[in-house]
């Protein structure tokens, strides 16, 4: 039936094909605040992620999971630093006396 015979009318298809559907495309602050984040750069990573989440509801692009992973990495890289310098004081204070 793929061949019809010379002369057969086939009648089209009363379907027609999908609509052209774009793909959307992702944040590029989201891959930013998802690199830095990896790389350790915390508080700048904290900064992309939050505006890459307001510029994604904006304009409906992909990468909300990016930027939330993004954001999530970079407050546990704060929280790191802070425990850090933290350490690092009370270990000077303790050292040199001013804490008794």
């Amino acid at each position: 039936m793929t061949d019809p015979t010379p002369g057969y009318y086939v009648p089209p298809t009363p379907y027609a094909p999908p609509p052209y559907n774009p793909a959307t495309k992702t944040n590029g602050l989201a891959i930013a605040s998802f690199i830095t984040s990896l790389v350790g750069v915390s508080i700048l990573a904290v900064v992309l992620g939050h505006v890459a989440l307001g510029q994604i509801k904006k304009r409906h692009e992909e990468g909300s999971v990016l930027a939330a992973i993004g954001l999530i990495i970079g407050y546990l890289g704060c929280l790191a630093w802070l425990l850090f310098w933290a350490y690092v004081a009370f270990t000077f204070a303790y050292a040199y006396g001013i804490a008794n």
